[in-house]
C-alpha cells in the first residue's frame, strides 16, 4: 500500500533533505494514510530504507 492522502504534494528524498535544511516542514508519509513531521534529517534514511514517502503541504 502507498500512501495517497491528496493534500500531501509527494517529494523525493532529496528533494525532502533540501527543503527541511531549508527550514520548511516536511512529513515523512505512511502507508496507512498518516503523516509524522519530520524532526532531523537522519529520519531521511531510516525512513527511505522501509520505503517510506516524503511530502509537503
Amino acid at each position: 500500500m502507498a500512501y495517497t492522502d491528496e493534500g500531501m504534494t509527494k517529494i523525493s528524498s532529496q528533494k525532502a533533505k533540501k527543503l527541511f535544511n531549508d527550514g520548511q516542514e516536511v512529513y515523512l508519509l505512511y502507508p496507512d494514510n498518516t503523516e509524522a513531521v519530520m524532526e532531523s534529517v537522519d529520519q531521511i534514511e531510516e525512513h527511505e530504507y522501509r520505503d517510506g514517502q516524503f511530502g509537503v503541504e
